[in-house]
């Protein structure tokens, strides 16, 4: 049935509740599970708002050095649950809800588990949340936690 699923994750609460169901999916279903954290294109001074570095490095530096470390701590979340399930993390620059669709189209995803709310909760307020965009947009089922 889900030969892959794709998690969508943002360091969030929601997106580490999305990560810990598709590992629970897993038992059942035994797919490859795909990691993707989509960075929101930013300005420097917008950028700079969210984070600054604390060293020599550019602020899109630090932002995809903290990225990795979220990709990274969220592949051995999975590998610690079962060293047996082939996951794979991947990074990601664009509007996050359409580079979310683009990427399990051109990976073939079966399923999309997203948390319902992430960090982009006051875009959500106004334009619409990234899980409703994804949910409205996506030709694939998607699991909304």
């Amino acid at each position: 049935m889900f030969k892959k699923i794709l998690v969508a994750i943002d360091g969030s609460d929601a997106a580490k509740a999305a990560l810990e169901k598709a590992i629970e999916l897993n038992q059942s279903l035994h797919a490859d599970i795909y990691i993707l954290l989509v960075q929101k294109h930013m300005s420097n001074l917008e950028a700079s708002m969210h984070m600054m570095p604390n060293d020599n490095s550019t602020v899109g530096d630090s932002v995809l050095a903290y990225s990795e470390q979220l990709v990274k701590s969220a592949k051995s979340t999975v590998t610690a649950a079962n060293p047996e399930i082939n996951v794979r993390g991947f990074i990601k620059i664009g509007p996050v809800a359409r580079t979310i669709i683009a990427f399990a189209e051109e990976r073939q995803i079966d399923l999309i588990v997203l948390g319902s709310r992430g960090h982009g909760d006051r875009d959500g307020f106004m334009l619409g949340s990234v899980s409703h965009k994804v949910t409205s947009m996506a030709n694939i089922p998607v699991l909304v936690i």
